[in-house]
């Protein structure tokens, strides 16, 4: 758990110093440094047995849809804005 959270934790480092010339990658920020927080409380308070370990994986699993379903619809965004201008 503390590998996955050490983990996370660089990503939210790698998406903060990309961050600084555009908006797009702040939510990425955040929800790596949430997921990183979440392993972290998982690791604290022992929920790393099989059962619970399927509600962790699953949490963290919807969290990771939510930042694809983000990448996608700035993608399209971009793309339109793209093809709009002159």
């Amino acid at each position: 758990m503390v590998a996955l959270s050490a983990t996370h934790l660089g990503l939210a480092g790698v998406f903060f110093r990309l961050s600084r010339g555009s908006w797009i990658p702040v939510p990425l920020c955040g929800a790596n440094a949430l997921l990183s927080v979440w392993y972290l409380a998982t690791a604290a308070f022992h929920l790393d047995g099989k059962r619970e370990w399927f509600w962790v994986a699953s949490a963290a699993n919807r969290v990771f849809d939510a930042e694809i379903l983000y990448l996608v619809g700035t993608a399209a965004y971009r793309r339109a804005f793209i093809k709009s201008s002159p």
